[in-house]
């Protein structure tokens, strides 16, 4: 017996008949009030299993080309480090779901979509932080060669002399 003439029985609620089949009540009240108003119309699928494959297989053969043409564009990232990954999937986010690139290219979106928060502001001013931190330690370096080697002329200068 289908959902909506079990509803219909005598002293059967919604709410009751919906818990047994494992839906939502609000799902199986919108199918009684469509059988009441439609009548036989209202569910005029096949309902066949056929029909549903197809439908899956449309779905995923759409998806399979969108890889594909993704594919094509994004050259040979595959073979790239994950900055290049997420560089092409920016690229191509207006054409493509980033889900679907993030797949493809065996990322994560959520790193992506991290990777999209790092304004270039601080990365540069990361760049520089570590730049200016590598000129101090080269001139301190050089300071200490400087005096390394004057200390060695100073040595060596009497002993040419002598």
């Amino acid at each position: 017996m289908g959902a909506v003439e079990q509803v219909r029985q005598p002293g059967v609620s919604c709410a009751q008949v919906a818990r047994e089949l494992g839906i939502g009540s609000n799902l199986l009240s919108r199918w009684r009030r469509e059988a009441d108003g439609e009548g036989q119309q209202a569910f005029s699928g096949s309902g066949h299993p056929r029909d549903e494959e197809v439908a899956r297989l449309k779905r995923e053969l759409a998806r399979v080309k969108k890889e594909r043409v993704f594919f094509t564009r994004s050259g040979n990232v595959l073979c790239q480090g994950v900055d290049l990954k997420y560089q092409a999937i920016q690229s191509c986010r207006d054409e493509f779901p980033i889900l679907l690139m993030c797949r493809c290219l065996d990322v994560s979106p959520t790193g992506y979509y991290d990777w999209g928060r790092w304004p270039e502001q601080l990365i540069m001013s990361d760049c520089l932080c570590v730049s200016a931190r590598f000129m101090r330690i080269a001139k301190v370096l050089l300071e200490r060669l400087a005096c390394t080697k004057i200390l060695q002329m100073k040595v060596k200068l009497p002993a040419r002399i002598g």
